[in-house]
């Protein structure tokens, strides 16, 4: 999340999360970052669906090793995830191309008595958080080994908390241009690795990358049949594709087509999102239908389009940042896979035993059902919500149209939610 994390629809029932893009340093110490511009740990902009235990990140353990790659179970994870180890401490770091800068937990950061060496500033999708920079003596990401590092640390509570997760590290593109991205979404596996393999470069086509002023590899695309613009590869964020909102207005991209809403929270706060549906992306020769798209306003960003990592689970993917490429390989039958939608339009906050309502997207079901905003949620389906029901992992929002989830709310009230496509 070019410097956020983002997250969507109904884990929580529908939702969004992002982290800030870091504005360098103002500290004598780190002065000569200055007036440059690069992204902080891009942390998942919770759309509020999520945390309806239906879309929240889960804590689950660091990937397992398989030789040279590492398993990741998406079922349980809504970010791609890599062991990682600062100053020989082991941690489990988020991959995030949308974050020019690496970030800590501060929590860990002072417990192993990093030196404290200035401050920054991120910049989220739209707005800014103040946080803190770290020295870091050795950092170790497969085989690589970074000396003398600085990587910042903000204030990820609210983050956290609408995800339900405690996010250790994020691994921004200060680490990711020295290695190779490989993840092979089929098998749910995932490496990072110092050189491209040969096969790889042979088969899988090749685009080029380009990193900008933000430090957040940008590459080609296009939307419908609007021509060619730019889009930030953001494998920190979990939203399918997220659009300016001068960029949709300028495009017409919420004319004649249905259109709903999503709560967003980020570093730098909430907003609410409009929601629509493309009807094509296409990357150079590969070719997306009815892409999910969020369309989110105050735009911080150079590029009008931000790609997250669920666009990219119908392909082979290699990221080659160092040497600027993009590879890809898709098949029909894999491109003409549905992309992860929302069908409820509930974004959540959870509690012990209970989930309470924060947002209600527009023309949703949620909203045809009567649900508003304050209301609680006890039981999903005769089953009462506690700490591990719903489970964190589960997405009861993306179950398929016509599924009925059964919610009893606080005042005895059980309501029939019909999931259905909305937007």
């Amino acid at each position: 999340m070019c410097g956020h994390l983002r997250q969507s629809s109904w884990r929580g029932l529908h939702g969004r999360s992002r982290v800030p893009e870091v504005r360098q340093p103002v500290s004598p110490t780190a002065r000569s970052f200055c007036e440059t511009r690069t992204s902080s740990p891009s942390l998942p902009r919770l759309d509020a669906a999520d945390s309806l235990g239906f879309d929240v990140f889960s804590p689950s353990a660091a990937p397992t090793k398989c030789d040279t790659w590492y398993h990741f179970d998406m079922a349980m994870e809504r970010y791609l995830t890599f062991p990682i180890a600062v100053n020989g401490e082991p941690l489990r770091g988020v991959i995030d191309t949308g974050a020019s800068r690496s970030a800590i937990k501060k929590a860990i950061a002072v417990g192993l008595h990093l030196p404290l060496v200035g401050e920054v500033t991120g910049l989220g999708f739209s707005g800014t958080a103040e946080g803190v920079l770290f020295q870091v003596d050795t950092i170790q990401l497969a085989d690589i080994v970074v000396h003398d590092l600085q990587i910042g640390s903000f204030d990820l509570s609210g983050i956290e908390a609408a995800v339900a997760t405690d996010i250790s590290f994020i691994i921004g593109t200060d680490l990711l241009t020295r290695v190779v991205v490989e993840i092979d979404f089929c098998r749910s596996m995932i490496r990072l690795a110092k050189h491209l393999e040969p096969a790889i470069d042979r088969t899988y086509t090749r685009c080029q990358v380009l990193m900008g002023a933000q430090r957040v590899p940008t590459i080609s695309v296009e939307l419908e049949t609007l021509g060619s613009t730019t889009a930030h590869l953001d494998l920190g964020s979990n939203v399918v594709c997220s659009v300016s909102e001068e960029y949709a207005d300028l495009h017409g991209l919420c004319r004649d087509r249905p259109v709903s809403t999503t709560l967003t929270v980020g570093v730098e706060g909430s907003a609410i999102c409009k929601l629509v549906s493309l009807t094509s992306l296409s990357i150079g020769p590969y070719g997306l239908k009815n892409v999910p798209a969020c369309i989110v306003p105050n735009w911080q960003h150079a590029a009008p389009v931000i790609l997250g990592w669920p666009l990219f689970r119908t392909f082979d993917f290699a990221l080659d940042l160092g040497r600027g490429n993009l590879l890809l390989r898709s098949s029909r039958e894999r491109l003409a896979m549905p992309l992860l939608r929302d069908r409820a339009g509930i974004g959540v906050a959870r509690r012990s035993d209970r989930l309470v309502i924060m947002h209600v997207a527009e023309n949703s079901p949620a909203e045809a059902a009567g649900l508003a905003v304050g209301d609680e949620i006890f039981a999903i389906n005769g089953q009462q919500v506690d700490e591990t029901y719903p489970a964190r992992s589960e997405r009861q929002g993306e179950r398929p149209a016509g599924t009925v989830l059964g919610l009893l709310l606080g005042n005895g009230e059980m309501i029939s939610l019909r999931l259905r496509d909305y937007f």
